[in-house]
């Protein structure tokens, strides 16, 4: 997984500083999903991608708007 998230800042660098500290440590509102399953409760950074596999990048959102044009917006990348 941490390839493929390197990829994707690579191919996207406006993304790095919203998914990342200062440090290097992904941003505790940035949640990551394969599959259905949240990466933190896999093996992390350290998960292994099948060539097939999606990987999904879902930021937390909070608070809300009386506009309803306003959706989340969920982001799919597939890998390969």
């Amino acid at each position: 997984m941490r390839e493929a998230l390197a990829d994707l800042t690579a191919q996207y660098p406006a993304l790095k500083p919203h998914l990342y500290d200062g440090e290097s440590r992904l941003r505790p509102f940035v949640n990551l999903f394969l599959g259905e399953h949240n990466v933190q409760d896999l093996q992390g950074f350290e998960t292994q991608l099948e060539a097939d596999s999606s990987l999904m990048l879902v930021p937390s959102i909070a608070g809300g708007s009386a506009d309803s044009s306003l959706g989340a917006t969920c982001v799919v990348f597939p890998r390969g």
